[in-house]
């Protein structure tokens, strides 16, 4: 085992030394030259891409030390796969499976093959753009098969390989490769040594991948980020990036859109020095924004008269929203579990079925906070049906308006927005023998408890709730009736400001604005001997203070009724 990892190293050596000294004189006699390359300069150039090639190969080998007693020529073929770039730049990793028949045979044997599988690794230096050079060394398994007086004998050795490959792209992706190749393997305290080399053909292939996804690819290709867009402005998908990757140097390049006859709707040249990457934004040659349809983009390089051609995968160009329409059954809720008006369903309908890719649908608080959202891929629900509640169970408010917004998007970006509205009605709330209603959305200006001043709006709403409130409060003629106002802190910051504040200030207020709910009630029929008013402040709120988008919640009126003293 000694032996073998002493050798490994030697071979390693001699691998590496030799091509680097022929890298250093190759770099300090062409350094001004590759710096001052076009091609170089050229962001498109993806000659660092992942490098995959698949090989076979034919060797020629012959056995020497001891083991060139029993075998000396010897001929077989190989299997190679290699991967360059693929961690850094310039590293080459390469497995081989080999098989070999030796044909000059001694006395002793009647016949002698060998196959073995090796793994290894070198690096891969450019000597041009057809022309690459690659030390490898590897380490593996050589097995020996002999046939000797009526017997076979199979033994198998670790082994170490050296190799120094000339790799020539005499074609587009197609490759000569010539090997010589030298192999150790070690058997016991013998040491066999076999001199070679190889001469196939390859394949490549190229991998490149960045934001706007990759693949595999050969000398040249293109690709595009978006198979579907829409330049319609509003951000989303409004253009299809031409991506290229370009192996070989060219002096000039054309890159066309072709709509789905192959008509040229725009074309750009350029030289070596130009980006041949491109953002279109569906405009044609005249500045008119491209009619709706399938596109592809071609790529076409000249060097040196060479032509080189490569179409991208095809795009669309969709400018056409989803026809849709949102109905909403019934208009109004009441989540009390009184059987009526419980839930509401929302409708969504697309003109011939179109399935979107993408759908939302959102109802808002009243103070324009998302209180619940259903949202989907594709196809969308026959019907959604709401019972009133928010992801965490809390019910929305009596006697107030949720807005409902609805928005498809399809695949190229496009989006279709549809509005609506539930109205929460007069919600009663049993609470063992007590009924409450919870209203928040009667307004007072300010720091006034006045619900007749405001907008002409808001007075009208505020009359609106308080006479259906009424309503409802006159169906329980002999039941007693708590008004319960309430206000939140809006300048105290610590506890003792705060309860400051709720002494001097909350308390009155909110017992000024339950007196005048009190009054209007009467007003409105219920006898004043059976309701009562009371102003609590800032007391049981019914979201954390620190919520500061719900806060608002906490300013309300409850009125509670206690069904158990009406029996």
């Amino acid at each position: 085992m000694i032996k073998f990892v002493y050798l490994t190293m030697i071979l390693l050596g001699m691998t590496i030394v030799s091509p680097a000294m022929l890298l250093a004189q190759t770099t300090a006699n062409d350094a001004t030259a590759v710096d001052q390359s076009p091609s170089s300069a050229t962001s498109t150039m993806r000659s660092h891409d992942p490098v995959l090639m698949l090989a076979a190969t034919g060797i020629v080998s012959m056995a020497f030390g001891e083991f060139g007693e029993i075998a000396a020529a010897g001929a077989g073929g190989e299997l190679s796969f290699e991967a360059d770039n693929l961690i850094f730049s310039g590293l080459a990793l390469k497995f081989a499976s080999r098989i070999g028949n030796v044909v000059e045979l001694s006395p002793f044997t009647d016949s002698f093959w060998q196959f073995g599988f090796f793994l290894g690794a070198g690096y891969r230096i450019e000597l041009g753009e057809v022309l690459v050079f690659t030390p490898l060394v590897s380490g593996g398994y050589l097995f020996h098969v002999i046939d000797s007086g009526g017997e076979t004998y199979l033994f198998g050795d670790p082994a170490a390989r050296a190799e120094l490959m000339l790799s020539w792209e005499f074609k587009d992706d197609f490759i000569v490769q010539f090997s010589p190749q030298a192999h150790m393997f070690f058997e016991e305290d013998r040491i066999g040594l076999i001199l070679g080399f190889g001469f196939g053909l390859a394949t490549s292939f190229r991998f490149h991948s960045d934001s706007s996804g990759g693949g595999f690819y050969r000398t040249i290709q293109l690709f595009r980020d978006n198979e579907f867009f829409s330049p319609n402005g509003d951000g989303v998908k409004d253009s299809v990036k031409i991506i290229a990757a370009i192996v070989r140097s060219y002096d000039s390049f054309t890159l066309q859109i072709l709509d789905s006859a192959n008509k040229p709707v725009l074309t750009r040249t350029g030289g070596p020095l130009d980006p041949v990457d491109y953002e279109w934004k569906g405009m044609l040659e005249n500045n008119e924004v491209a009619p709706d349809g399938v596109y592809c983009a071609l790529l076409t390089t000249n060097s040196n008269g060479v032509m080189r051609k490569t179409t991208s995968p095809s795009f669309t160009l969709d400018k056409k929203v989803i026809e849709a329409g949102l109905k909403i059954i019934p208009g109004n809720i009441s989540p009390d579990n009184d059987g009526e008006n419980d839930t509401v369903e929302f409708i969504i309908t697309t003109a011939d079925n179109e399935t979107p890719d993408s759908w939302i649908l959102s109802i808002i608080d009243p103070a324009g906070n998302l209180f619940r959202k259903y949202h989907g891929t594709h196809a969308i629900p026959k019907s959604i049906v709401w019972d009133g509640r928010s992801p965490t169970g809390e019910l929305v408010q009596s006697a107030d308006i949720y807005p409902v917004t609805a928005s498809l998007s399809d695949a190229a970006g496009n989006k279709t927005n549809l509005d609506g509205k539930v109205i929460s009605d007069i919600i009663v709330l049993r609470q063992g023998g007590r009924m409450k209603i919870i209203i928040p959305s009667i307004n007072f200006p300010g720091d006034s408890a006045n619900f007749h001043e405001g907008s002409a709006e808001q007075v009208r709403k505020n009359a609106e709730i308080i006479a259906k409130v009424a309503e409802i409060l006159n169906r329980f003629p002999n039941v007693k009736i708590r008004v319960e106002g309430f206000a939140i802190n809006i300048t105290g910051t610590d506890p003792e400001s705060i309860s400051r504040e709720n002494i001097n200030e909350l308390i009155p207020l909110s017992q000024r604005r339950a007196d005048n709910i009190r009054a209007e009630i009467i007003r409105l029929g219920i006898k004043s001997e059976n309701i009562a008013a009371y102003g609590r402040g800032n007391a049981d709120p019914i979201i954390p203070p620190s919520d500061k988008a719900n806060v608002w919640k906490n300013r309300r009126v409850e009125f509670i009724l206690d069904i158990e003293e009406d029996k």
